[in-house]
């Protein structure tokens, strides 16, 4: 009866929606060249609502609001994952969506292998690199538009709360908002640099695939701010065009449904202007558009017409709509995706572009790179990296990993790329010779004093485990050793993959120096860490097609590693946070996670990272040649024999009655060394950096905070105090935060929280600004 009345009132109601939004679009002209300079949000904003339109038909509302041609699980034939038709009389461009984590995700059939595989986001975050981060996006775009994508999904941005977390490999801020933050700005403005616009994900706290679609995150303000925001705030800081709602609820509401999370949140205090798409099915309702969301994906399908469908869009206030088709042309605009309307290949007829090849070699040497920059060496006792080939006759390499990629175990991840939405698929048969065997051996047959001994004919550890004495009298062995992880499902260990870690007990109790290189899509424990004969440990985070290469070069010494962890690997699995089975998730542990949580007990620390030279950091001094509210200076020094790169790590910490963790990341800055070579750094703190948020007074800042600077969480020399004029200004990124001016206090407490050289603790105790109360940390 409803669905009938809806249908009868459609005239009446179309006319009201001329008259409403009455606005036409004038048709933009092509423009030569691919000029994709960003305008501000602002001037699209006017564009967006003083530009003449033609009046919008309920049809080209709902093209717009909806997508459609996608089949369940992949799209139709010439079309991409997301779609919204192009609207030429309103110079509207056709909206082209597809995954990415580790480079173009292809599903049109037989185009495997025509994109390059980078390493996923998390061996991203492993570099500490922004410049490299911003050249893997640059070349990711470049793909991407090659395909004739103007959208990518993603990059994730979400802060880590569990170790074994499914998705984990997709992730660029790893355990930590701040780094976090500095790599996805540079993310970002890379990928829009090409004319791809980047749909962050996910706002809504997707900590975890068990129970996705239904659990509940329980979590408060000042845990959302301070430890899940900060990567969000700075996509939008950086102009980016999309941001999509995920599965789960937040505080009782489902994301796509939230007007907390996409209105309050969101839109007001982050000042998001561009559009917001749900995540794959996650709109329950027609009211998710009057609660944020902008654009339901993947809309009509083969299933059934969506929740934007007509009959539901026509009982919609027209403002509202009117408000949602703005934020999808300010979104459009601001990326300049309707500057080549004219010339952009439109589905069906996208197939030239969707088979093309975007390989290049100046992108496969990219993906090389930054797998080898992603490389972090956990353990080097006796120098045993890199491998000194005078003095080994035999070099054994066993373990399935080095010769099989590991598909088919989870969904369809497999050791070089994560499973689920992101993955990234290449030839049949053609990555055999990127694996670490197929690269060394490839590398040693031209060394005639060296002999690489591998146990072939095998498809499990076990077998291996039976054939160990095949290499008893190598004078070295290599174990590899890996796991993987995808979409949907959490990890139910956080153990190597296919009794690895029965293998290297077994292997290093021959008592020969034994190197253990893994791959894995996140944190994972190291049960035999402390074996005599483990002389060194290295992990890559599912490192796409440069894995080879990496693992080959790193034991051969053609590069220094330089990577840094970007998560903690916890001493046990009793060190880490666990998925819960029970639908609500009450994140009790609030800013507690991670390396923040004294409790937990790490095998090798967030920020930890070894390399084949040595470095010192001398002690940060105060120096006046600031752009910050505060800046410290401090030299670092290369005192090894080979050039290499070290990332000095700023952390942050605040009186202890304020209840914040013991240490923050506040700053960080790779460096790259000739031996001898000294190199002055300057960190520049912001008044948001030295703030803490209260949920009724926003960010609210410190006058006393100490900072400490090492070469990861755990390793940090002396600190030193920072003391900010109440007078200070806020620096430009910040300068929209609010400020408010609370009692004073004293600096004892700042000054007893970690001892001081003798002589800084004699000095003079000036007022601190206090924070009311937060909540207690975890018992």
């Amino acid at each position: 009866m409803q669905a009938r009345a809806a249908r009868a009132m459609m005239p009446r109601l179309l006319a009201l929606s001329w008259l409403v939004q009455g606005h036409a679009l004038k048709r933009q002209l092509p423009r030569n060249g691919q000029d994709f300079l960003r305008l501000s949000f602002h001037n699209q904003s006017t564009k967006a609502r003083t530009q003449t339109w033609a009046t919008l038909t309920l049809e080209e509302q709902l093209n717009i609001l909806q997508g459609s041609h996608y089949d369940i699980i992949t799209p139709e034939r010439g079309y991409y994952v997301g779609y919204t038709p192009a609207l030429f009389r309103l110079g509207l461009p056709a909206l082209k969506m597809q995954d990415g984590s580790s480079g173009f995700r292809v599903t049109e059939p037989g185009t495997e292998g025509t994109t390059t595989t980078f390493p996923c986001l998390l061996g991203l975050a492993a570099t500490w690199d922004e410049d490299l981060v911003g050249k893997v996006s640059e070349a990711m775009g470049a793909e991407f538009r090659g395909k004739g994508a103007n959208v990518m999904i993603g990059p994730s941005v979400t802060v880590q709360r569990l170790a074994a977390n499914g998705r984990s490999f997709e992730s660029l801020s790893g355990d930590d908002p701040y780094l976090g933050s500095r790599l996805t700005k540079v993310f970002v403005k890379g990928i829009q640099s090409q004319g791809v616009m980047c749909a962050i994900k996910h706002i809504g706290f997707t900590d975890q695939e068990t129970n996705r679609k239904t659990y509940n995150a329980l979590v408060d303000q000042r845990t959302a701010w301070e430890l899940y925001y900060p990567p969000l705030e700075a996509a939008v800081n950086a102009g980016v065009g999309a941001v999509m709602c995920g599965y789960n609820k937040v505080n009782d509401t489902y994301a796509c449904h939230s007007p907390d999370l996409l209105k309050r949140d969101l839109r007001a205090k982050m000042g998001f202007q561009g559009m917001v798409i749900s995540q794959w099915g996650g709109v329950r309702g027609i009211d998710a558009l009057e609660n944020g969301v902008d654009i339901e994906m993947p809309g009509r399908t083969s299933k059934g017409p969506g929740r934007f469908n007509l009959e539901q869009l026509v009982t919609v206030d027209p403002n509202v709509i009117q408000q949602a088709t703005i934020n999808v042309r300010k979104a459009i605009y601001s990326i300049g995706l309707d500057k080549d309307i004219q010339t952009q290949c439109n589905p069906p007829y996208c197939k030239g572009h969707l088979l093309s090849d975007q390989r290049s070699s100046e992108h496969v040497t990219l993906a090389r790179d930054a797998a080898m920059q992603s490389v972090v060496l956990l353990k080097n006792e006796d120098n045993m990296l890199p491998l000194d080939l005078k003095k080994i006759r035999k070099l054994a390499l066993v373990g399935t990993a080095a010769q099989l990629i590991g598909a088919g175990l989870v969904a369809n991840a497999d050791y070089f790329s994560g499973g689920g939405s992101s993955h990234s698929y290449w030839k049949p048969g053609t990555f055999g010779a990127r694996t670490a065997e197929g690269v060394l051996s490839e590398r040693l047959k031209w060394m005639d004093e060296v002999e690489l001994v591998t146990i072939q004919g095998v498809m499990s550890n076990l077998e291996v485990l039976a054939k160990l004495n095949t290499i008893k009298d190598c004078d070295v062995i290599v174990v590899v050793g890996a796991t993987t992880a995808a979409e949907a499902v959490d990890r139910w260990s956080l153990a190597l993959d296919d009794f690895a870690d029965d293998l290297i007990r077994s292997v290093a109790e021959f008592n020969k120096p034994t190197v253990v290189l893994m791959q894995t899509p996140g944190a994972v424990t190291t049960p035999w860490r402390n074996m005599p004969h483990v002389k060194a440990i290295a992990n890559l985070f599912l490192a796409g097609e440069g894995t080879g290469r990496a693992w080959a070069g790193l034991l051969l010494g053609d590069y220094s590693p330089s990577g840094k962890l970007p998560v903690m690997f916890p001493a046990s699995e009793m060190d880490v946070i666990a998925p819960s089975f029970d639908l609500t998730v009450n994140y009790t542990e609030g800013l507690f996670t991670s390396y923040r949580n004294s409790k937990f007990k790490a095998a090798f620390p967030f920020g930890h990272g070894l390399s084949y030279t040595n470095f010192t950091i001398s002690t940060p001094r105060l120096t006046s040649n600031c752009t910050g509210v505060a800046c410290i200076k401090f030299n670092v020094t290369n005192t090894g024999g080979r050039t290499g790169s070290e990332v000095p790590q700023a952390y942050i910490e605040f009186a202890p009655e304020l209840g914040e963790p013991k240490l923050i990341l506040k700053g960080f800055k790779k460096v790259h060394l000739h031996p001898g070579q000294k190199k002055e750094i300057i960190f520049s703190f912001t008044e948001r950096d030295i703030s803490v948020y209260h949920k009724d007074q926003g960010w609210i800042p410190q006058r006393v905070v100490r900072v400490h600077v090492g070469s990861s969480s755990a390793k940090l020399g002396d600190p030193v105090i920072l003391r900010i004029k109440r007078d200070s200004s806020l620096s430009p990124a910040n300068a929209s935060a609010p400020t408010p001016r609370l009692r004073l206090r004293t600096e004892e407490a700042v000054a007893a929280a970690t001892p001081l050289p003798q002589q800084r603790q004699a000095q003079s105790v000036p007022p601190v600004q206090s924070a009311p109360q937060p909540q207690e940390a975890p018992q």
